[in-house]
């Protein structure tokens, strides 16, 4: 199954642009992009964003969970 490409919208403040563009298996699960000493957790609500022209999903950030060790 192809990747989804998409834009990963809210968040930390400290959650670089640069790694806001990624890449889901999915737009019904939630996605989770490892960052620092936990994961960011986004979702798909339905909207879309422009990024350098092209038409991308966007995850709205929900949460935040600590790595377990």
């Amino acid at each position: 199954m192809a990747e989804i490409k998409v834009v990963l919208v809210g968040g930390p403040s400290y959650f670089p642009d640069d790694q806001r563009v990624q890449y889901a298996p999915s737009l019904t699960e939630t996605f989770k992009k490892r960052f620092r000493n936990g994961y960011e957790h986004f979702v798909h609500q339905g909207a879309f964003h422009t990024v350098e022209g092209e038409e991308l999903p966007a995850l709205e950030w929900t949460a935040r969970t600590a790595i377990a060790e």
